[in-house]
């Protein structure tokens, strides 16, 4: 209120240019003390996220690491959908407002943010990998060897002892043949020929006359 209280001589939309100007470090320190730095709390909340994981890694999963990592990626959330908003507000673009981004222009936009955003090296133990094709390699044999498994598959009755047969053969039989000429015309001349068209164009009475 102090600030806006000021007083500037001159015309009215001179006096408003001028008040705005003024305000303008005034609403950037308010921003800074209230809402803080949006980008310093993306950075803060996927480094707590890294550092319960490497916990997990290093000392295995449990019920309170669980809780742990679920806070922290709650955080993240909540960070990443702040920097959301404020590049809403920013934009100025009523594509990015009202949601539809799947346009050449965001796509450019991804483009940008992907090439800022590529990874130059990587640290495996002493050695350190800076070959795109090396790190290629590394990365997917990083994530093979955590979510893939020797095949071990054995049969069982698991499926036949849980889940009761409510189809007989006959009854499988019949629902699997292929339906007869008079079956076909029955359901097509049971259509409503004065319905609405389907998707592929041509109504009931099409079918019923050609």
């Amino acid at each position: 209120m102090e600030t806006w209280a000021k007083i500037f001589r001159g015309h009215g939309m001179a006096r408003l240019q001028a008040k705005f100007m003024y305000m303008k470090p005034t609403f950037k320190h308010w921003n800074r003390t209230v809402f803080g730095n949006v980008e310093r709390q993306i950075r803060l909340a996927v480094d707590e996220v890294n550092r319960i994981q490497q916990i997990i890694d290093t000392d295995g999963f449990s019920d309170e690491h669980y809780v742990q990592e679920l806070e922290a990626q709650l955080l993240l959330t909540k960070a990443l959908n702040h920097q959301e908003d404020v590049w809403r507000e920013k934009a100025r673009d009523q594509r990015f407002i009202h949601g539809d981004r799947n346009t050449a222009y965001f796509h450019r936009l991804e483009k940008i943010r992907a090439s800022k955003n590529s990874i130059n090296f990587l640290q495996d133990g002493e050695l350190v990998i800076t070959e795109p094709a090396d790190i290629e390699v590394h990365v997917i044999n990083y994530f093979q060897s955590i979510f893939t498994v020797a095949y071990n598959c054995t049969p069982n009755d698991l499926i036949t002892e849980t889940i009761p047969s409510l189809v007989s053969v006959e009854e499988n039989h019949m629902l699997l043949r292929i339906p007869q000429r008079e079956e076909i015309k029955d359901a097509v001349f049971a259509v409503n020929g004065d319905g609405a068209p389907g998707p592929d164009g041509f109504g009931g009475h099409f079918y019923q006359t050609y």
